[in-house]
């Protein structure tokens, strides 16, 4: 049964994706569907137009094409080759007869044939792999990178979601309340400089909302440019489901692959090096037509064949050079992933760190919330009877702003603490 690589069903799985994902958004913009594109929607879509990716699939292709360069240059090679001259002579001037025999027509095919000693194909067809594989994990990380980078855009628009429907809600909550307290100022209860002052705090929060709306836009455009989408409709962000894929203790399997592979490379190499060094064996042979029209020029078809051979005696101490180089590269390849590795430890402990004082944090403003809840609904009875000044009350609504920003960003921040321990521990 004919079956595809595990590469070339990403690459065609990606298609798919492609068609089903502008489908989806062509009926979003045009109202067929009222769903709204997730996280994963824009990462397919990041996916599917990001040119690195392209480029890196066509790494893959390219690098699995490098084997059967090398057996084709280990097997038989066949060409032509044609040749009709003429050398005038008129006894004063002219080239050596016996040189030149005046002319010659040719026309010969010629068959070479390599002979490998040792396995000599086997190192180079060990690079070959070394470079697809190299070239699968490139395209890894560069599908990491993407998911990344979109990830944490999504993230931020996302929050300046919730910061425009806080704001919002506010803002309506405000409103409500001005209406309230015009009544109790036309009736005395409160003088008029203080409702004008609180009137004053609903016109600036309108401002916030507005600041909020046009934060909200740009984010959202940098994501739909991120995402290669040329959309510019206002949509509603579903929440993200954000949670961390691995521990402190994961390896970050993907880079550390990169210095795996290089350090295979630099082993190989070592045995191409030597390769340089062995004989080299090689089959000829030809046949066709050879004549200088001398003597008995219809005869002169034929054909031969032989073997050459090759060896490598003395090439001024480059073998020991190439060796000497390589060994400074893998000295240099093993200080970059030691050091790499005290990084990535030191950066995922971090941010480990950092997310459980962010959920402790989380906890403490939902409690705070909680609280003032309690406080506004009981100093609204208080306001209706006039007991409680307008200022004091729009502190404690202050306050109720101020926390629900507070979670919101808290809310982000934990995400975007999260995304970045996946990019590094998936």
């Amino acid at each position: 049964m004919f079956r595809l690589r595990p590469d070339e069903q990403i690459i065609n799985m990606t298609k798919l994706k492609s068609w089903s994902l502008l489908f989806l958004w062509f009926c979003i913009g045009t109202g067929i569907v009222q769903a709204q594109p997730s996280l994963n929607d824009y990462l397919n879509f990041a996916y599917a137009n990001n040119p690195l990716l392209k480029s890196g699939k066509n790494a893959v292709k390219s690098a699995g094409i490098d084997s059967a360069l090398v057996r084709s240059q280990f097997g038989p090679q066949i060409g032509f080759q044609g040749d009709a001259s003429y050398y005038p002579t008129n006894g004063k001037w002219g080239y050596d007869v016996a040189i030149s025999n005046k002319g010659m027509l040719g026309s010969v095919v010629n068959f070479d044939q390599a002979i490998p000693f040792q396995n000599q194909m086997k190192p180079q067809l060990n690079a070959a792999s070394l470079n697809r594989k190299k070239a699968l994990n490139s395209l890894q990380l560069t599908r990491k990178q993407i998911k990344r980078n979109v990830t944490r855009q999504y993230l931020v628009t996302y929050g300046d979601q919730l910061q425009y429907r806080y704001n919002r809600e506010v803002l309506d909550t405000l409103k409500n309340e001005s209406n309230v307290l015009l009544q109790l100022t036309r009736a005395n209860v409160y003088q008029q400089t203080d409702y004008l002052a609180f009137l004053t705090n609903v016109r600036k929060q309108a401002l916030l909302v507005t600041q909020a709306r046009t934060q909200l836009l740009n984010d959202l455009s940098q994501l739909r440019n991120l995402c290669g989408i040329t959309d510019s409709g206002v949509v509603a962000l579903p929440a993200p489901q954000m949670i961390a894929e691995g521990s402190q203790m994961t390896s970050p399997t993907a880079f550390l692959k990169q210095y795996q592979l290089d350090s295979l490379r630099l082993l190989n190499q070592q045995e191409i090096n030597k390769q340089q060094y062995q004989p080299k064996l090689k089959l000829h042979a030809d046949a066709g037509y050879m004549s200088s029209f001398e003597k008995t020029p219809g005869t002169n078809f034929g054909g031969g064949a032989g073997l050459s051979l090759s060896i490598p005696i003395y090439d001024g101490h480059q073998k020991e050079l190439k060796q000497q180089q390589l060994i400074l590269q893998q000295e240099d390849l093993a200080a970059q992933r030691s050091y790499f590795q005290h990084q990535y430890n030191q950066q995922i402990n971090e941010l480990f760190r950092q997310l459980g004082q962010m959920e402790s944090q989380q906890t403490d403003v939902n409690d705070q919330l909680k609280m003032v809840n309690q406080l506004i609904r009981a100093n609204r009875k208080l306001v209706a009877q006039g007991t409680v000044s307008i200022p004091q009350y729009f502190m404690v609504i202050q306050n109720f702003i101020d926390l629900k920003n507070e979670q919101s960003l808290i809310r982000v921040k934990r995400w975007l603490i999260i995304n970045e321990i996946n990019y590094w521990t998936e």
